[in-house]
């Protein structure tokens, strides 16, 4: 029986979930409205607690679209070896990751599902960073 492990991915995406979508927001922002008044050095400042303030919730959050995204793709790696492509599991983090948007107050505008979706894309191949099948030596 073929078996498969994603534990450390995973582990790194609930590290990463938070601290993702705060710079994705801000780099969002910066580049839809202009960037933000002030030195660089005081928004890199804010980014950086804001980002760090952000890692217990975004690891909450992302806990079931990771383990579940996670534990299915790497399912369907033991039969499937050609959806171990990391552009395979970038979709499916997107696909994982919009619902959160869905059940969320903000609303899913274009913005917000870019957003979700490329936290969501960056997570899954933070995820298949750490994956890895017990067949892959021998192939």
């Amino acid at each position: 029986m073929k078996r498969f492990r994603f534990g450390p991915g995973a582990a790194l995406a609930l590290f990463c979930a938070g601290p993702v979508f705060v710079i994705t927001m801000t780099l969002g922002s910066v580049i839809l409205y202009s960037a933000p008044a002030g030195t660089w050095q005081e928004s890199f400042g804010t980014l950086f607690a804001i980002a760090i303030l952000a890692l217990p919730f975004g690891a909450l959050l992302a806990a079931i679209p990771v383990s579940l995204g996670g534990f299915l793709m790497g399912w369907l790696g033991v039969d499937q070896p050609a959806s171990r492509h990391p552009l395979v599991w970038a979709g499916a983090g997107i696909l994982f990751a919009l619902p959160m948007a869905a059940i969320m107050v903000i609303p899913l505008t274009t913005e917000g599902a870019a957003l979700f979706g490329s936290t969501g894309a960056i997570c899954a191949l933070l995820v298949r960073y750490g994956a890895r099948w017990d067949d892959e030596a021998a192939g």
